[in-house]
């Protein structure tokens, strides 16, 4: 095919370095691929990473966006052409242009292509499944199938003298790429909350590890057995929430706390020192020492027992007891905000 800048631009919008290899520009579009796979992967790190700095991941955006934006100006001018024609298709229209319009709001290359009855239809489908699909998750499959049909349609409505039949094939090919790629975008926030999730503190009961209005990633695994020493997120069983007068019976409540002690152990409380199978546990964590004591009790099955590090100010196992298993969301391993409170934990 004779090579044509906007399918450049094309592919380059799939991820930055495709378009200069359509352009035969191996090393500049390998560079541009290896800079931007490092920055994503630099910044995922940052941010979900116990040890990484969520400020600078997020700062990183800033460079991923640039770099993609630049990828595409530099695989428009990857390609050899002639310069000195329009570089926006005004008068001479170009099936290409079409498509990176609908590619930026489906419908857009329709109108450009002077279809204005398929633009309208596919602008208006697009952005009112754009708001259902927020409601209701069923409808997530939809929005990038009227994506993927609109870029291919506004390809194959040019003229077919303006056409290919290695650039119909090829159009169809780019369609399925894009319904799979936004396919998966949509899905992915929803994977990723199944994975980690973020939790506001709103009380103090975990002082000094945990502060008041701190946001905390908390690691959400079915199989996950929580530890001793291990802070949790969880639930709260309806008996607490009944013994809670900050909460509702019919509200979802969540605790944070730190596991003292796990299925089967013997947990004891005595002269404020906590004791796990008769043996003392050295609590650096701890404001102060409890002023309460516990007798020697074995952890059931299925059940952990659990106490705030501010001991003598948290609503925890020592006032309502052993708290289910299932109940557990998961390990709270790093506080992301605010910045100058940024550590894993």
């Amino acid at each position: 095919m004779r090579q044509d800048p906007w399918l450049a631009i094309n592919l380059s919008l799939f991820f930055p370095g495709i378009g200069q290899w359509y352009a035969r520009k191996w090393v500049k579009g390998g560079i541009w691929f290896l800079a931007q796979m490092g920055l994503i992967a630099f910044s995922a790190w940052s941010i979900f990473a116990a040890n990484g700095n969520t400020v600078l991941g997020l700062s990183c955006f800033f460079l991923i966006a640039g770099v993609y934006i630049g990828n595409l100006f530099d695989a428009y001018y990857s390609v050899e052409t002639d310069m000195t024609g329009e570089k926006i298709p005004r008068r001479v229209k170009n099936p290409w242009f079409a498509v990176f319009l609908s590619r930026i709001l489906p419908g857009l290359g329709q109108f450009y292509g002077d279809k204005v009855g398929w633009g309208a239809f596919f602008l208006g489908a697009f952005l009112l499944l754009s708001i259902f699909d927020q409601v209701f998750p069923s409808l997530l499959t939809i929005s990038p199938f009227i994506s993927a049909i609109a870029s291919y349609h506004a390809y194959q409505a040019f003229p077919l003298a303006k056409t290919t039949s290695n650039g119909r094939r090829l159009v169809a090919i780019l369609a399925g790429i894009l319904f799979s790629l936004e396919l998966l975008g949509n899905y992915f926030p929803l994977w990723l909350n199944q994975q980690v999730e973020m939790f506001v503190i709103p009380s103090g009961s975990m002082q000094p590890t945990l502060q008041v209005n701190d946001r905390i990633l908390v690691r959400k695994s079915k199989n996950y057995q929580p530890q001793v020493g291990d802070i949790i997120v969880f639930e709260a069983p309806d008996f607490v929430k009944a013994m809670d007068p900050l909460s509702h019976p019919d509200d979802t409540v969540y605790y944070v706390k730190r596991v003292m002690g796990t299925p089967g152990q013997l947990i004891q409380v005595r002269d404020g020192v906590v004791y796990l199978n008769n043996q003392a546990i050295a609590e650096r964590y701890v404001t102060s020492p409890a002023n309460y004591d516990i007798a020697a009790q074995r952890v059931p099955e299925d059940k952990y027992w659990v106490l705030g590090d501010r001991r003598n100010d948290s609503f925890d196992s020592h006032v309502w007891g052993f708290l289910p298993s299932d109940l557990v969301i998961g390990q709270a391993y790093k506080i992301v905000f605010p910045p100058g409170r940024i550590q894993p934990l």
